[in-house]
């Protein structure tokens, strides 16, 4: 499994740390692992140099109320290593977002404010979520 982490930015605490599984698991805390899950699925990192097989780049995401990634809202918000690697990584991470997003992730309509805007941190090295 690649490393990804899903922080749903809103006015208020950060979401989507990493925890144990127990038996029932609020709400809030399944969508961030669904959304990592099928973004791992889409994420192809074959086509990945090694310098960015290293690095790890956090995109900012904005959805629409039907659980669609908005293309002209991705955007580089942060990343680790050297700025070709990173802008390679941003490249394979959006295709990711706009390949899973096509029909849009299950969401909790009700919990909009929550994962309206994203930062989602694409890390080939890691496995954990952060």
């Amino acid at each position: 499994m690649r490393g990804l982490a899903i922080l749903a930015v809103m006015a208020g605490p950060v979401f989507a740390q990493a925890i144990p599984v127990p038996q029932a698991v609020p709400q809030d805390q399944i969508w961030p692992q669904q959304i990592r899950l099928a973004l791992g699925e889409c994420w192809n990192l074959g086509a990945l140099t090694s310098d960015a097989m290293q690095a790890s780049a956090t995109l900012r995401v904005t959805f629409d109320p039907t659980g669609r990634p908005e293309a002209s809202s991705i955007s580089l918000s942060s990343f680790t290593g050297e700025v070709e690697a990173a802008e390679q990584l941003f490249g394979s991470a959006r295709r990711a977002i706009l390949r899973c997003g096509r029909q849009g992730f299950d969401l909790p309509a009700d919990r909009y404010a929550l994962w309206k805007v994203m930062e989602l941190t694409f890390d080939p090295a890691g496995l954990a979520l952060r």
